[in-house]
């Protein structure tokens, strides 16, 4: 009978041992983008969806805590088409005119070498006036759009924030 429990716990032993030498190893290198919070302390590498880069698509949508019923959040979209910073332009204040929304300012920026444009406007969703701050960057094949949203009475509180955080996008390789 000793023999058998010293052999189970032996077996025991081993299995837990190559399973956390198993677990603690470094994964595969991750085809999509990986996701870092230093807030909470982790990072999460993400999936790289078949078909990705083909259409318009989100990349990204953070959310802060909902205030009245709604959630300031920072999106990030890759819109698929060739534009110049010109025709981006016109193409946005004419689709933001045509839902009556108020254009407050556009500013031509450069971000990384590339043609930028920094959007301010304000409009009303299903009855709820928003206000936005969007980044729209050119790129050969598609548009990076970073778009700040918040309640109009919302947004004098996040401003500064949505601002700095524009200010950090940067481009990187494409892998």
């Amino acid at each position: 009978m000793a023999g058998t429990t010293w052999r189970t716990g032996l077996g025991w032993g081993l299995g837990l041992l190559i399973l956390s030498i198993a677990w603690g190893a470094e994964p595969d290198k991750p085809a999509g983008a990986t996701y870092t919070d230093n807030d909470y302390g982790f990072s999460l590498a993400l999936p790289k969806f078949e078909g990705r880069g083909q259409q318009t698509e989100l990349l990204m949508s953070y959310h802060a805590a909902a205030v009245d019923g709604f959630s300031s959040n920072l999106n990030i979209q890759a819109q698929k088409g060739k534009f110049t910073r010109d025709q981006y332009r016109a193409l946005s204040e004419g689709q933001m005119k045509q839902v009556g929304f108020t254009i407050h300012s556009t500013e031509e920026l450069q971000v990384s070498s590339a043609d930028a444009l920094l959007l301010d406007y304000e409009g009303k969703l299903q009855e709820t006036p928003l206000h936005w701050l969007a980044l729209a960057v050119i790129r050969d094949d598609h548009v990076l759009l970073v778009s700040c949203t918040a309640m109009e009475s919302q947004f004098p509180m996040v401003k500064e924030q949505f601002l700095n955080s524009l200010k950090t996008f940067k481009l990187t390789p494409a892998r």
